[in-house]
């Protein structure tokens, strides 16, 4: 207690005595601030009592003021870096995203006032996820980019990073430039990445924004449970699982950093790829050598694609060799025998330099003629770049999502839902197209046997759907909704209500969670399951689905359905009971029916449970090996008798 309250008092009697909160107006969250200012205070007192003992020659006192200096100062780093700069990362994101969701200032200090914790906490919460991503994509940079491109950002996966190490070693006024420059950076980044698509949208599309992300919407609880049904079961999982987002992320990575390189002409620079026309230099800005102007590879116009860019090893020009005119096999192969002029290696083929712990290597590059100029042109280009992927993945994916909605009758959805409907929407086409260009390739006949193949196994699938997809989770969801929902919802003078679209999704849940279920037993039907699973979409069975899995399931429902309505609607009035009695005896038949069932279950398990116990405790009391000994009516003498004549017989049996 007394390292927070000891500070907290200082740091109140300090805001009292500077008239901080006059101020600055803070109510909610003034003991946290008191508590950091009370240890910037006493940080402050340990400096100059610390010099103090120096003056004076006391090096143990000294000694231990520093090591509280230390500790508390690796404290306030941390609090900072884990603390305050995720939220005001997530402050500036809600900032910048007012134009998308249609906030304002005054509503989020309203909605701060009513629930202070909940607000810092989401802020917070968001922050960390934006500073997350970020720095994965700053790791797919480095693995495409020439290495020393991103210098002034730390290597997160540097093995001689120690940042508790680094926290002790440099002075505070070092983590405090640092802290600036990210917080400028990651504001630039957001600003970018959402407030200026924002801008442009509400430009071009005025009433596109904003996005209605209400859970409370004009859309009735039947149709949002289904929506959530679908994106919760099918669309979420299949993005995660099969999405690639990191490839198709680095894919789009990699072809953005060619096309900059050769509009601005820095293939060196960004790719570490060959280039002529400049000075080679290193991290210090010392020019390694000169490398003179070559006429093809600085043409304005636009030659032909660089055969760097290729898979393959490059063709090389005659005039690029200095050998014979026959390249021989070891050239062909791409091995590095090759002159400085060449269009295939680097410009600098010595060692990377290595900048220190937490930065990436460095590789000299080559410096064309208006080199900053050229960069100032690339900058301005990833801007433009930037924004235009920001609107598109903003717009493209929530109008797909509203037009699907708009054809199935659903209008003025949540946009979580159509922006996730639109989002696997459009990445089921683009795998259609990827895959389709990759058979294109290999030509026309080869494509159209794929397509018949194609043809043949849709089918196959859109009948196996139908049966598992669509009519067992229709019958699992009525029959959820006679057993569970009717009896708790309906009344027993009012007509119960059945929807079958929110019965199909209740029971597409719980069919998903009864297959989860059995895949953890060993009963015979897991093993039909897997035998499904593992034949895959290509060896896809109908016969088999239909025999073994489609047609007992489907006939034990429907029989679970149909028997009590037979007999309870149409058997029992013959014998005079009322219509309403009937009625309501089968309303509350199937709740009682599966209360037996359950109570017959667990009974069972328990039965075979104890059972399973009395003989592994039999087993382990009375077996030796395998002759059961000490047990029955029989006594121990006579036994052993018995087992002493059987031993010549069993070895004359083994002889």
């Amino acid at each position: 207690m007394s390292f927070i309250f000891v500070p907290y008092q200082i740091g109140r009697l300090a805001a009292a005595l500077t008239s901080l909160w006059d101020v600055v107006g803070i109510v909610t969250w003034r003991g946290a601030v008191a508590t950091f200012i009370g240890y910037i205070v006493v940080c402050c007192v340990i400096i100059a009592f610390y010099y103090g003992m120096g003056w004076i020659r006391l090096p143990r006192v000294q000694s231990v003021l520093g090591v509280m200096y230390v500790a508390i100062k690796v404290g306030m780093i941390l609090a900072v870096e884990a603390g305050i700069f995720p939220l005001l990362c997530g402050w500036w994101i809600d900032i910048c995203a007012f134009g998308l969701f249609g906030s304002t200032l005054s509503s989020r200090q309203e909605s701060l006032q009513k629930a202070p914790g909940t607000i810092m906490f989401l802020h917070w919460l968001a922050g960390m996820i934006f500073i997350f991503y970020l720095a994965s994509f700053v790791m797919l940079l480095r693995e495409v980019l020439r290495p020393g491109v991103l210098w002034f950002l730390r290597n997160l996966n540097d093995q001689n990073f120690h940042p508790i190490q680094e926290m002790i070693g440099l002075p505070m006024q070092r983590h405090l430039r640092r802290f600036v420059m990210s917080c400028l950076m990651f504001g630039v980044c957001v600003m970018f990445a959402l407030f200026i698509p924002s801008r442009v949208i509400s430009f071009l599309f005025p009433s596109f924004l904003p996005f209605n992300l209400t859970i409370a919407s004009s859309i009735s609880p039947i149709r949002e449970i289904q929506l959530e049904l679908i994106l919760l079961q099918f669309v979420v999982p299949t993005l995660l699982e099969h999405g690639n987002s990191r490839a198709g992320l680095k894919f789009l990575i990699k072809h953005w950093a060619r096309l900059s390189a050769y509009l601005f002409g820095l293939q060196s620079y960004l790719l570490d790829k060959a280039q002529t026309g400049g000075d080679v230099v290193d991290v210090h800005e010392n020019i390694i050598h000169q490398i003179p102007h070559d006429t093809i590879r600085d043409r304005d116009g636009p030659p032909e694609q660089d055969q760097a860019d290729r898979d393959g090893p490059p063709e090389q020009d005659q005039a690029d060799r200095d050998g014979p005119p026959e390249q021989d096999q070891a050239d062909r192969d791409g091995q590095p025998e090759q002159d400085q002029a060449d269009r295939d290696g680097p410009v600098y083929d010595g060692p990377v330099q290595i900048l220190g712990p937490g930065f990436a290597p460095f590789k000299p590059y080559l410096r064309p003629r208006f080199f900053y100029l050229r960069l100032v042109g690339f900058l301005l280009f990833t801007a433009a770049v930037s924004i235009a992927t920001s609107v598109a993945s903003m717009t493209l994916p929530v109008s797909v999502g509203r037009l699907l909605m708009s054809l199935v009758g659903v209008s003025e959805a949540p946009d979580i839902y159509t922006a996730a409907i639109g989002l696997y929407a459009v990445w089921l086409v683009l795998r259609a197209l990827n895959t389709l260009l990759h058979y294109m390739s290999q030509g026309l006949s080869t494509l159209a046997w794929q397509i018949s193949i194609w043809s043949l196994q849709g089918g196959k699938c859109v009948v196996a759907g139908f049966l598992l997809l669509v009519v067992i989770p229709l019958l699992l969801g009525h029959l959820v909704d006679l057993v569970v929902i009717t009896p708790l919802r309906v009344p027993s003078n009012r007509t119960p209500l059945f929807y079958p679209s929110t019965e199909w999704a209740l029971g597409l849940l719980h069919t998903k969670c009864i297959c989860g279920a059995i895949w953890l037993t060993n009963i015979p039907f897991k093993r039909t399951l897997d035998q499904v699973y593992q034949a895959g979409v290509r060896n896809l069975d109908l016969t088999f689905i239909f025999k073994n899995v489609a047609w007992p399931v489907i006939a034990g429902l429907s029989l679970t359905i149909a028997l009590p309505y037979v007999a309870f609607m149409g058997i029992v009035p013959l014998t005079g009971l009322p219509y309403e009695h009937c009625l309501l005896v089968y309303r509350y038949f199937f709740p009682a029916l599966s209360l037996i069932l359950l109570v017959y279950l667990l009974v069972t398990l328990a039965v075979r449970r104890v059972n399973k116990l009395y003989i592994k405790v039999k087993n382990d009391k009375y077996l030796v090996g395998r002759q059961l000994v000490n047990y029955g009516t029989s006594p121990t003498e006579l036994f052993l008798e018995e087992i002493e004549d059987s031993e010549p017989v069993q070895e004359s049996g083994e002889h």
